[in-house]
């Protein structure tokens, strides 16, 4: 697979969705900045290396969303580091994109997020809605989908019941969509990264959220999702109610079973990126590890 054979997801259509949930998900729509490349101290000093006039190079291509041209920076930072021998006081920060295989990773994770919302649409307000992808790919997305619905859903209910902790938003749609924008940030430091951990460990830490769940706690961090940890925390109030218990929790646990399964398939891999290729890691004997994209023909200028 090469970048010409990347799908192209196109912006999720807003025309049959209600007032809020129109805005929001325009602004879902929206394509998210490249990824930082360096990070640079508040405040330079006389150790810090002169960057100026050193090469940089730009990758460009089209993202899978269609809207507009996407551009990664890639200055030539480790050149610089060690053009002036040892820097004592000074140590240059990098990030790890320093290849453009983590954008295109990155932006890769973006077209996911576009057809999950697709999904969303679909079920929400225009059943005739067509993903635009073939529909044996589009079925894989499917549960995580579902998962992604039926948080819509609690967001809600759980605003609707007037509860202090829906005073932090606007209306149910403005909590949902701060929930994905958590999530996606979450996604996106996981790209950064860039550690296979495996798909075993994540299958297991979601399986310990949703036992949590059962038990009736709530084992979402406050630091990294402030917005999902309170839609739990008004959940499990309401959980006390039949009605709320039959149509919403349950339905919610459900639908992050079925997740878990559909993450427990061979259609289901872990990627990362190895040099200039995004490859995918086969749970099987030999633990083979494949390509999915390769970037070396890639022009830089």
């Amino acid at each position: 697979m090469s970048i010409e054979n990347i799908i192209c997801i196109p912006p999720v259509p807003v025309d049959n969705i209600p007032s809020p949930w129109r805005e929001t998900f325009q602004q879902l729509n929206q394509v998210p900045p490249p990824l930082p490349v360096c990070s640079f101290p508040d405040q330079t000093n006389e150790r810090m290396p002169d960057t100026a006039g050193k090469q940089i190079i730009y990758w460009r291509y089209i993202d899978k969303s269609s809207l507009k041209p996407r551009m990664s920076i890639l200055p030539t930072l480790v050149e610089v580091c060690f053009s002036d021998g040892e820097l004592p006081n000074y140590t240059l920060k990098l990030s790890f994109l320093d290849q453009p295989a983590l954008q295109c990773h990155a932006d890769m994770l973006d077209a996911d997020w576009r057809i999950a919302l697709y999904w969303i649409v679909k079920k929400q307000w225009n059943s005739d809605l067509i993903i635009p992808t073939s529909t044996e790919l589009a079925q894989l997305y499917e549960p995580w989908a579902e998962l992604l619905n039926q948080v819509l859903k609690l967001c809600t209910i759980c605003f609707d019941s007037q509860n202090y902790l829906s005073q932090h938003y606007l209306h149910a749609a403005d909590w949902f969509l701060k929930i994905i924008h958590e999530a996606k940030q979450i996604d996106t430091e996981i790209i950064m990264e860039n550690e296979a951990s495996g798909k075993n460990s994540i299958i297991k830490e979601k399986r310990k959220i949703i036992a949590d769940f059962r038990c009736l706690k709530n084992p979402l961090i406050q630091e990294t999702s402030p917005h999902f940890h309170k839609l739990i925390e008004v959940a499990l109030l309401l959980e006390k109610n039949d009605e709320f218990e039959k149509n919403y929790w349950k339905p919610f646990l459900s639908a992050s079973c079925k997740y878990i399964q559909a993450m427990e398939r061979k259609t289901s891999q872990e990627s990362f990126v190895v040099d200039d290729k995004i490859v995918y890691r086969v749970p099987r004997q030999g633990k083979g590890i494949y390509t999915l994209t390769n970037l070396n023909h890639a022009k830089f200028r």
